[in-house]
């Protein structure tokens, strides 16, 4: 008896992952069911796997590259070998059969095989697309054909070579980037509302001509993260966020380095950000880098001068620690996850390989707010022991008027902790029961423990003298008696 196919499909998007592919050789129909759900997302890390995944999907001109949606190639960018031309072709082929294509990633190490995308072969319309590839002509004329790109990020020019200019009209979907600053500087045309910054040291100087035209144009950016922001361009880069027309909108701010010194300037430009819920700051510089108790009591302060403010993330080299507020009580989340520890220009967010081929667009993790470029070398550090206090802080800024739970809570740290131990001592005394026979029983106990101590004694009397011509003194102790326990009722 042969099912219909509407039951073989439904037992398939049932059963489980490992268990498709025995599905697969049952028959014609279960194997078309089983490798829609197969090649829907094809998470690849391995070159040789994703050759021989791009000849599965050549093959039977091209039939189950119908199915993929979702195409993520993501080897290890520290390769120092690049892969070969045959691979890339493969690949090329590949998205030729890949009709209904949404999610693309694209990660070559040596980010320069961007012919893979020249235009005129494709069918699919991206919705959200990442390339570990050069900004160059060939990519300039295949972003140009997406027309419902959303999410979009990729790497600078090559150097020594003019950027290519995005055609007039391109990307008008497009409302999240992740890239460098000159990138950016070609999408401000685009409806764009979250936007991560990678900043190098040759263009952290046009930083702020950047930014005045996003304040110009964007008034809806809901998000901001700029990565390596200098020291020097903390300031400006704030009061240019806090004087745009976007500063009402604004929900995510980051990464700015904390000034460990008079942060008076840094309090007032967040008064500005009326909408601001969280802020990414920058505390690598401080030596030490500060306490789990100073994070608390930082994140406290900054919420004094921007209410809004409910979570606050601490940037110390490559970690991260995020604060979260309820109830007015400042909290560490132990489950954030930390930057990774590489040198790696891009570092992007998967789901695992035995994620569920249903997973939604909203459910695929992006990647903009993991990107983290390679560190350069600790700059000069400053000491921790030159901030000024809390008294004074609050003092030299003139709106200050109140103070938060959070920020008393150390300062009766040491009276609530002496007040914490006399309870536990007193908890402990009234641990023995009150009643009658407990009573008689603890009496008892002390009797015993007393008569036991006086008869241990040696008694003054006992002692005699030491004579002219004695050898030695001698000392007589009686002997001792053995103690009866006394009974309850004594």
């Amino acid at each position: 008896m042969t099912l219909p196919p509407e039951i073989i499909s439904r037992i398939a998007q049932y059963a489980h992952h490992a268990d498709l592919l025995s599905l697969t050789r049952v028959c014609k129909t279960s194997q078309s069911a089983s490798e829609a759900i197969l090649y829907e997302t094809l998470y690849l890390r391995d070159a040789e796997a994703a050759y021989f995944a791009c000849q599965a999907i050549i093959t039977h001109n091209g039939a189950r590259g119908t199915y993929v949606r979702r195409f993520w190639f993501c080897p290890d960018l520290r390769r120092s070998r690049p892969f070969p031309s045959q691979f890339w072709q493969a690949v090329q082929v590949a998205l030729t059969k890949m009709d209904y294509l949404e999610y693309l990633v694209l990660n070559d190490p040596t980010g320069s095989n961007t012919w893979v995308l020249t235009p005129g072969h494709f069918k699919f319309e991206l919705h959200d697309a990442s390339f570990n590839l050069k900004w160059d002509e060939n990519l300039v004329a295949f972003l140009a054909t997406q027309h419902k790109l959303r999410v979009l990020s990729t790497l600078d020019s090559l150097d020594g070579e003019a950027l290519c200019g995005l055609p007039a009209g391109s990307l008008q979907n497009l409302t999240t980037f992740s890239g460098p600053l000159l990138v950016l500087a070609e999408l401000v045309e685009s409806p764009l509302t979250h936007v991560q910054i990678q900043l190098e040291n040759d263009t952290a100087v046009i930083l702020e001509t950047v930014l005045s035209d996003l304040s110009k144009l964007k008034k809806g950016l809901r998000s901001l993260n700029i990565i390596g922001i200098p020291s020097q361009y903390s300031l400006e880069t704030l009061q240019l966020v806090s004087k745009s027309m976007f500063q009402s909108n604004l929900h995510h701010l980051g990464v700015l380095p904390l000034p460990w010194g008079d942060r008076v300037p840094f309090r007032r430009c967040l008064m500005q950000l009326h909408s601001l819920e969280n802020i990414e700051v920058d505390v690598s510089r401080w030596d030490p880098p500060p306490s789990e108790p100073f994070q608390r009591m930082i994140a406290a302060e900054l919420r004094v001068y921007c209410p809004t403010l409910r979570r606050v993330i601490f940037v110390i080299l490559q970690q991260e620690h995020l604060w979260y507020c309820r109830n007015e009580e400042w909290f560490k989340s132990l489950s954030f996850v930390s930057r990774k520890a590489a040198s790696l220009p891009i570092s992007i967010m998967h789901p695992s390989p035995s994620s569920s081929a249903s997973t939604t667009p909203h459910q695929v993790p992006h990647f903009f707010l993991t990107m983290q470029p390679a560190r350069t070398q600790r700059a000069q550090t400053h000491s921790i022991a030159a901030l000024p206090s809390l008294a004074h802080s609050l003092s030299s800024f003139p709106t200050m008027t109140t103070v938060s739970q959070d920020m008393v809570h150390y300062g009766t740290m040491g009276r609530t902790k002496k007040i914490g131990e006399a309870k536990r001592t007193k908890q402990r005394q009234d641990a023995i029961p009150s009643s009658p026979v407990g009573l008689l029983a603890r009496l008892g106990l002390q009797r015993v423990m007393l008569t036991i101590l006086m008869q241990s004694m040696p008694s003054p009397a006992t002692h005699t003298q030491s004579l002219p011509g004695d050898d030695e003194p001698m000392l007589s102790i009686k002997r001792r008696q053995k103690v009866r326990a006394l009974p309850l009722s004594a």
